[in-house]
């Protein structure tokens, strides 16, 4: 063999070699939790173990209101991970109450000790007999995982399953135990003619048919069966305080009542026409209630949060804004501020703003659209201010609480008068253009609008934001909601005029077009 074909041999094989799987040998054994990932290789499919790079893992002392799976769940894994005899375990239930939650849980509690898991979809369980094989003779011992697992009639991993549960794999001295997680409790679709087959026997008991019998006899097979109930509303807002907890929501703003975190979290699932649930909550009401938490401009205070809601009536046709003046009575009588008051217990910023306008100024609002997120610390009160603006509204203005009222115009900067606190830096913030044509970045890359510099956020979601001292507004790269979390008005990057009405929906202040 002379030289030249020597090399070409090698560069075949290493193009053999890379079309092949890796070899189990290869395997990171070190890693939590893996995939079974499969593919083609020369005509045939083929399939290997693949780390997770990024495991989400599960305190289990965070998982509320379901104790007793959870205290049946952590023993059965406790002995398979001793060597003792452990079953297959079947959780059933209501959505978003926790199921694969304690499952993860399971694997971050029992990891130290040799736990893995095995993450495998329902199409791929016709594979079974070579992920035991892929793991055998292992130290550690896997849970094989199938989250959210039903079955239609002729799928062909429902064979697979049943006998993997009847086979070595269930055995004690195995090293895989199955953990299956489904809405359906027998793991099959249940029409209403299953009970064709049904008949009565002299005694006038009921034996179901053959076809039923076949369907309930996969989750029968399972020797833990876990069953998963929807919250009551308490329940579920104990876990809403809990997940804000792990998410580092400051402790003053889960125990407030009047917080608009609750009244968020009750109409979360009502506007999904759901019941409440739980463990949901995470990736959905949670992450979205950022934007409440992000109100905070500025979380340096320990005593209580007083939150108001307000709102800056714009008459656009005329170029004006409204102002009124606070009646006897109250604290910083004859100063001027903008409508609005406390928010009550269970009230969101919209309700109360709702109720506040049409108690002091006898008009029902119409078209507003969040703005600015203002805080200040008054001798009496800490407050929070949650502002809109208010495009629209319905009835004739009138002073029910013996108060002021007056309008103002656009750059007209109200002299004269005593403002509250924080009322001229909103009258400068609503000066600012809406929609921006002429803008540019200046020596020290700070956005400039009309003379007036700015900051640039990229990336506002990954943390909290803050404002510099000295910026008059903020510009980021794209859209998204940015209601409250901002002191100063919020630009969006634009086409054309049409994207403004969507901008200040997200409650930004306006946009700025390029090109």
């Amino acid at each position: 063999m002379n030289e030249t074909t020597e090399k070409l041999l090698v560069e075949v094989l290493e193009r053999i070699s890379s079309m092949l799987p890796e070899s189990n040998r290869d395997i990171d054994w070190s890693a939590p939790a893996y995939r079974w990932v499969t593919r083609v290789c020369f005509g045939t499919q083929v399939g290997r173990l693949e780390p997770v790079a990024s495991f989400a893992s599960v305190d289990l002392d965070r998982l509320l209101h379901v104790e007793q799976q959870k205290e049946q769940i952590v023993s059965n894994t406790e002995q398979f991970v001793k060597g003792l005899p452990a079953n297959n375990v079947l959780l059933t239930g209501a959505r978003g109450t926790g199921k694969s939650s304690l499952i993860r849980g399971c694997l971050t509690r029992f990891y130290p000790e040799g736990l893995r898991l095995i993450e495998v979809s329902k199409e791929d369980l016709r594979d079974l007999a070579d992920i035991v094989k892929a793991v055998a003779g292992r130290p550690e011992k896997f849970i094989l995982f199938c989250d959210d697992l039903s079955f239609e009639l002729g799928e062909g991993g429902y064979k697979a399953l049943k006998a993997a549960l009847d086979g070595s794999v269930a055995s004690g001295g195995d090293n895989i135990v199955i953990y299956a997680t489904s809405n359906r409790r027998h793991l099959m679709p249940e029409p209403v003619t299953d009970n064709d087959g049904a008949r009565l026997d002299a005694e006038g008991e009921l034996h179901p048919g053959e076809l039923l019998e076949e369907k309930l006899s996969l989750a029968e097979r399972f020797g833990l069966w876990l069953s998963f109930y929807p919250f009551t509303q308490d329940e579920y807002l104990a876990v809403v305080r809990g997940t804000l907890e792990a998410l580092g929501t400051p402790a003053h703003l889960i125990e407030d009542e009047n917080t608009p975190a609750r009244g968020d979290a009750v109409r979360h699932p009502a506007r999904r026409q759901k019941r409440p649930r739980g463990r949901a909550v995470r990736p959905q009401f949670c992450r979205q209630s950022r934007t409440w938490q992000l109100r905070q401009v500025k979380p340096k205070v320990t005593r209580p949060v007083t939150l108001v809601s307000c709102g800056v009536l714009v008459d656009e046709e005329r170029g004006r804004y409204l102002l009124g003046s606070r009646p006897q009575g109250k604290p910083y009588a004859g100063y001027w501020e903008l409508p609005g008051g406390k928010l009550e217990r269970g009230e969101t910023p919209l309700e109360c703003l709702e109720r506040e306008f049409l108690e002091e100024l006898g008009v029902r609002i119409g078209c507003c659209m969040p703005w600015l997120a203002l805080e200040n610390d008054y001798p009496h009160a800490y407050v929070r201010l949650h502002i809109y603006r208010i495009f629209a509204h319905e009835g004739t203005l009138q002073a029910r609480e013996g108060q002021m009222f007056r309008w103002f115009d656009f750059g007209d900067i109200p002299r004269g008068v005593q403002l509250l606190p924080k009322v001229a830096q909103m009258v400068r913030s609503l000066h600012m253009p809406q929609i921006v044509r002429d803008w540019r970045f200046d020596s020290a890359g700070r956005p400039v609008i009309d003379g007036v510099a700015g900051t640039a956020v990229p990336h506002p979601e990954n943390a909290r934001w803050e404002i510099p001292e000295g910026s008059q507004f903020a510009l980021l790269d794209a859209g998204r909601e940015v209601a409250w979390r901002s002191p100063v008005p919020v630009y969006f990057p634009a086409r054309d005029e049409r994207e403004l009405t969507r901008a200040r929906e997200l409650g930004a202040h306006g946009i700025v077009i390029d090109g």
